[in-house]
């Protein structure tokens, strides 16, 4: 008779194993922001290259847990977070999801930094 531990163990084993990366969504707007650029200029700075420029904006706008996981899953794809981190750091912005921090995080950031300095 098998213990309820083993039985536990080979349960684990024969799970499927679960999707890591980028959702499906994520890589499109992947796609849709390479065809952008490659078909266009550079103007408009790091905005231009910011993976928010081509979906919804709404979804920057987060009223739950669930909504705030999907931005961040966004802005963790993207290559200039810590710009858009910065301007928002630096512009004190209030709402919205921004370089990968909602309102509260940015605020816990900045109250870090300040307290590290003295």
């Amino acid at each position: 008779m098998e213990s309820f531990n083993s039985n536990n163990r080979r349960n684990r084993q024969e799970r499927q194993p679960v999707e890591t990366g980028p959702p499906k969504e994520v890589l499109a707007a992947l796609g849709k922001l390479a065809t952008r650029q490659e078909g266009g200029t550079q103007e408009g700075g790091w905005q231009n290259q910011a993976l928010c420029s081509v979906v919804d904006p709404e979804i920057f706008d987060a009223n739950s847990r669930s909504e705030e996981f999907i931005a961040k899953k966004y802005c963790s794809a993207c290559e200039v977070q810590s710009d858009c981190l910065l301007l928002a750091l630096n512009n004190n912005e209030q709402f919205l999801i921004f370089g990968g921090l909602n309102p509260a995080e940015r605020k816990n950031m900045l109250r870090k930094s300040l307290r590290s300095r003295y």
